[in-house]
């Protein structure tokens, strides 16, 4: 089922107490900055899948819908008009390609200028509306659980800088996905590798007894513990491949 938010210290100190971690390693559990890995691990989440922010926050205010905020663009284009000493009109593009996605709900909207202007904007399911000025592409994204990455004008556009501001939820996504969370939850295991080795084998490679000895591995590639961290490594893999976005 998916989350509102990403996995926190507290779920990642459940999932590794699941695993018996904290029997096996006793007082010394209870230490590890749980908190800290799962927060690392989220920052290293958008930045390899490139969404800033990927999970669009949900609005404190507004139980339920996700934050909208308002962000400015130069028009699209590669055109600049200089006037006197400054570069004063930009644009001459008909593509503004969005930093980060932008949510389907609620409905975006779009202004030129200052105080900006409204253009009719319109999304997938009123693609191709008589009055349209512009729209917001790809049109079957919310179909595709996706957000949208691109505003279509009807003409080229010209402006001053930042002319462009658009209202919206920006981020990929306002739930977290079972596949991500996962993915993140199992990154965040992964950063206590060190400190879980290090509580079970006490810092020596091995124990001798007069019957038995217990060998703990040396390195990374050996050991039930490297096999589960390379498993959750494959997920966490799997996970950024499927949601990264492509730079074009």
């Amino acid at each position: 089922m998916p989350q509102t938010t990403y996995p926190a210290g507290s779920d990642l100190q459940v999932f590794l107490t699941a695993n018996g971690l904290n029997t096996l390693l006793g007082s010394s559990f209870s230490l590890f900055a749980f908190g800290v890995k799962a927060a690392a691990a989220v920052a290293e989440w958008e930045n390899a899948v490139r969404w800033f922010p990927f999970l669009i926050p949900a609005d404190p205010n507004s139980p339920g819908n996700p934050v909208v905020t308002t962000r400015v663009f130069d028009p699209p284009g590669p055109a600049a008009v200089r006037s006197g000493n400054f570069l004063a009109y930009r644009g001459g593009g008909r593509i503004l390609r969005l930093p980060t996605g932008l949510a389907a709900s609620p409905a975006p909207t779009l202004g030129i200028g200052d105080p900006p202007v409204a253009l009719v904007l319109s999304n997938g399911s009123d693609s191709f509306a008589a009055d349209a000025q512009c729209w917001l592409q790809p049109y079957d994204a919310p179909a595709q659980g996706k957000p949208y990455r691109e505003i279509e004008f009807l003409t080229p556009m010209y402006g001053n800088p930042a002319a462009v501001s658009v209202t919206g939820a920006f981020g990929y996504s306002p739930v977290c996905q079972d596949d991500v969370w996962d993915a993140v939850l199992k990154r965040a295991a992964g950063k206590c590798f060190s400190e879980i080795a290090l509580g079970l084998s006490q810092g020596v490679s091995a124990i001798q007894s007069e019957e038995t000895r217990v060998q703990f591995s040396t390195n990374s590639d050996g050991g039930p513990l490297a096999q589960v961290l390379r498993q959750w490594d494959y997920d966490w893999q799997t996970a950024v491949r499927n949601y990264r976005k492509a730079i074009v």
